[in-house]
């Protein structure tokens, strides 16, 4: 069994109504910023999809062993940038090896760390408006459909348009 400490998550908000799908910013939102949506930074717009942003970052911790946000030389170093190299060498290559936290090398089910993977780009290197719903990703994980339906072969390129990928209007 994989045990695995997830650093902080971030968006927790008090006495929201959570009902909507858009949630006005005026509350005050908590977190940390390496959870947070590229499209909320930029636009304070926080959706259904900025969720599905942070689940795709916990599954990368999970897959990688790294926290979200590494401080390094005084810099905030991003996970979500720190991955795009080892993710374009999984899912264009099929090398899955450096990706995966070198402490559980081996005592993973195969299959299920590559539906993570899948998961966890389809989540955070997607556009919003690309990302799948948290019910198609559940799907995923348990088997129920192939990988490659939450991540198909042509997305590969929103790996090269930027980490992660920020919409431009």
């Amino acid at each position: 069994m994989l045990s695995k400490e997830i650093s902080d998550y971030g968006l927790a908000k008090e006495n929201v109504d959570l009902s909507d799908s858009y949630i006005p910013t005026i509350y005050n939102l908590k977190g940390n910023s390496g959870y947070l949506a590229p499209e909320y930074i930029n636009d304070r717009k926080l959706t259904d999809k900025c969720d599905v942003f942070s689940f795709g970052i916990i599954l990368l911790e999970l897959i990688t062993g790294k926290r979200a946000v590494e401080n390094e030389g005084g810099f905030h170093n991003s996970l979500s940038i720190r991955a795009v190299p080892l993710l374009k060498r999984a899912l264009d290559k099929g090398n899955y090896n450096d990706i995966i936290d070198a402490k559980i090398q081996g005592g993973y089910n195969e299959d299920e760390m590559i539906r993570m993977i899948y998961c966890a780009a389809s989540c955070v290197y997607k556009p919003a408006d690309y990302r799948p719903r948290m019910s198609q990703i559940l799907e995923v994980l348990q088997g129920n459909v192939p990988k490659e339906s939450i991540w198909l072969s042509n997305d590969n390129t929103y790996l090269y348009h930027g980490a992660p990928f920020v919409h431009t209007k």
